[in-house]
């Protein structure tokens, strides 16, 4: 066998490697409706809504419901979960462009998020 200093060494490496293949299978843990904190027009037919996401999770999709004085906007993203512990204290609210596309000019509707909570237009 090899030396006392060979083996410490392999298994340092052996822990590092354990540690970020953690990382980087993280697993899903559910979806949510990201928050929308704005919002600004793109062209007629399109907005681009500004959402709070947690570190890497991705979108998924989104709806606009269009009514006559208004259009709902609600964005769906995935939870990842990076494990127990520290890692989650990794997390951190990253603001998101998400291309919105509308089957009617938004003309003087207003936006509004699937809570019907208003969004602020974004100049």
């Amino acid at each position: 066998m090899g030396s006392p200093r060979a083996v410490v060494g392999l298994a340092a490496v052996l822990v590092l490697l354990l540690g970020v293949g953690a990382l980087m299978t993280a697993r899903d843990a559910g979806t949510y409706n990201a928050r929308i904190g704005g919002y600004k027009i793109d062209d007629p037919y399109r907005i681009v809504v500004y959402v709070s996401l947690g570190f890497a999770d991705p979108v998924i999709g989104y709806t606009a419901r269009e009514e006559a004085d208004r259009v709902v906007v609600t964005v769906r993203a995935r939870n990842r979960d990076f494990g127990p512990g520290a890692f989650k204290q990794l997390t951190a609210s990253l603001a998101s462009p998400v291309l919105v596309s509308l089957n009617s000019q938004l003309g003087n509707r207003t936006v509004v998020d699937g809570d019907g909570k208003v969004v602020p237009r974004q100049d």
